[in-house]
Parts: C-alpha cells; structure tokens; sequence
C-alpha cells in the first residue's frame, strides 16, 4: 500500500498507522529535535547498509517511508 497525506499537510489516517508500524514514535506534536532523534534512531537499527542483503530493497522502502513521514511532520511545524 501507500502512505496517504492529507490535502491540508497533516497525516491521514495510513500515514499514521505506517507511522506506529514503523515504530517512529512520533506524532502531530513531536518538536523538531524529537523528530531528528527519531530518524537517527530508526537508521540506526533499519538503514539498508545494516541489514542482510536479502532485506535491503525492502529496509530502503522502510527508510524511504519513515524518512518521508519524518519530513512531513517538520513541514507541519514550520
């Protein structure tokens, strides 16, 4: 499936189950250092360089995605 953003910029609904999946830990009101410390520790544990070369194309989609979600949610607070 894909990642649902609403018109007005705020998550919809998918995008904020990918986000629990993801296990991201952040919401509507996380603050701009959240959202970094979030993206730092999801690479750490998910980038396609630290995992098994069967699982790369799928961890890149991971990233790409939990990346996506994290540069959403700092557009909402600007």
């Amino acid at each position: 499936g894909c990642v649902v953003v609403a018109q007005d910029g705020v998550l919809g609904q998918r995008a904020n189950l990918v986000t629990a999946v993801l296990g991201l830990g952040i919401d509507g009101k996380s603050k701009p250092e959240e959202l970094d410390r979030a993206r730092r520790s999801f690479a750490m544990r998910y980038h396609p360089d630290r995992v098994p070369e069967a699982m790369r194309e799928r961890a890149a989609l991971r990233m790409q995605i939990a990346n996506m979600l994290i540069d959403e949610a700092k557009n909402r607070r600007r």
